[in-house]
């Protein structure tokens, strides 16, 4: 999707609404989505999909935004309990999986244009009270390395209304506005250092 945008907007908001705007698109079609900070979708204890964003000056006044959003879905028989990565099977009886892909494909884009226009408008962030009930992060462990030589440990405290991650590290919340995010059981696996 993409999205002309004026200038002094605060973007790095974007891809978070993105997320939590698909996550809630997921969930209204019964898919029990949930948000990993900064753009990885999840079910259950699997990534479902991500999203892929970038922004060019178009002028002065503007910026070209352009999220790309990747879900992985299943449909009819195909759905086993220990696929690799979290698969969304939303099949009703008699869809097909071109039915499924245009039905989920419609609801996020509804629901990600619907709040990225908002937002522009309004300059308020849509949903933001969902925030902390999407955030599959929030209250657990996790290391965060942000990919400059410097790891954080401690416990993920929610996602700030400018969008940094929050992280409860020796008796203090640090904001945290980008980096690689893991839960300790992932850092040992070929994931981390």
């Amino acid at each position: 999707m993409g999205f002309l945008l004026p200038s002094d907007i605060g973007l790095p908001l974007i891809p978070l609404i993105a997320g939590f705007s698909t996550a809630k698109a997921l969930r209204s079609e019964g898919i029990p989505a949930m948000v990993r900070w900064p753009n990885d979708i999840w079910l259950g204890q699997g990534k479902l999909g991500g999203m892929l964003c970038e922004s060019v000056k178009r002028s002065a006044e503007s910026v070209f935004f352009v999220a790309g959003i990747g879900i992985n879905l299943m449909a009819g028989e195909e759905k086993t309990p220990d696929a690799p990565y979290g698969r969304a099977y939303a099949g009703r009886s008699g869809d097909s999986p071109s039915e499924l892909r245009t039905r989920l494909l419609g609801a996020i884009a509804r629901q990600v244009i619907s709040n990225v226009r908002a937002y522009v408008r309004t300059g308020i962030v849509p949903d933001r009270s969902l925030w902390p009930e999407l955030d599959i992060l929030k209250g657990r462990e996790i290391i965060l390395d942000n990919n400059a030589g410097s790891i954080l440990r401690g416990r993920a405290a929610g996602i700030a209304e400018s969008g940094a991650l929050l992280i409860e590290s020796e008796g203090e919340v640090r904001p945290c506005v980008s980096g690689t995010v893991r839960l300790p059981d992932e850092w040992g696996k070929g994931k981390g250092k």
